[in-house]
């Protein structure tokens, strides 16, 4: 995970999880984020839609993994604690003891859902590797409505920042980043 990622932004897309895969079929292997203030079909676990109106987060990472997709089927959960560290570096002290992780891709507030890891992947180009996208959603500004579930948001919305922008440092986008933290030592652990 040490190559220079690309980056993509987009003001609404269907799914940054569907755009990182035409972006894989017409070549691209990452690491390439591909960010969206606004999504028109997002989409959690078992295909439930979820709703992402503009403010909050909308990111996936395409990237080529080398390991065994045994092994790649903790990448949910590596997200997951990555997603977890970005959303507590933006939380007032008093809030860190509601902030949990719900086994295994949902990072929770007080109960409610703030921010979810969606994970897709496909083999790797001439069968080398797998290649992987982490998409996670993070509720910045504002819970989406009409959920039939408890939901939050951090509640903060950014000063003259999308909420790419105010998460970018944590999500590897710029060089200190949560993501790159648990996935290199990951990696190289399921490699070993």
């Amino acid at each position: 995970m040490e190559a220079k990622h690309t980056v993509l932004f987009f003001e609404t897309l269907d799914s940054t999880n569907e755009e990182a895969l035409r972006q894989l079929a017409a070549g691209a292997r990452g690491p390439l984020w591909v960010v969206a203030r606004e999504q028109t079909k997002g989409r959690g676990r078992g295909g439930r839609q979820w709703q992402s109106p503009k403010g909050n987060l909308y990111a996936s990472l395409l990237m080529t993994l080398n390991v065994s997709p045994s092994i790649a089927t903790q990448l949910s959960l590596v997200a997951a604690l990555a997603a977890y560290d970005a959303v507590a570096q933006h939380l007032d002290a008093s809030q860190l003891p509601g902030l949990k992780l719900k086994w295994p891709n949902d990072v929770l507030l007080d109960g409610a859902k703030l921010a979810g890891v969606l994970i897709e992947s496909a083999a790797g180009p001439r069968g080398q590797g797998l290649t992987a996208i982490a998409g996670i959603g993070i509720n910045i500004a504002a819970p989406p409505t009409g959920m039939g579930r408890a939901v939050a948001a951090i509640g903060k919305p950014p000063e003259a920042l999308t909420a790419a922008e105010y998460f970018a440092s944590s999500f590897a986008i710029l060089p200190c980043n949560s993501l790159a933290v648990y996935l290199s030592p990951w990696a190289a652990a399921s490699c070993a």
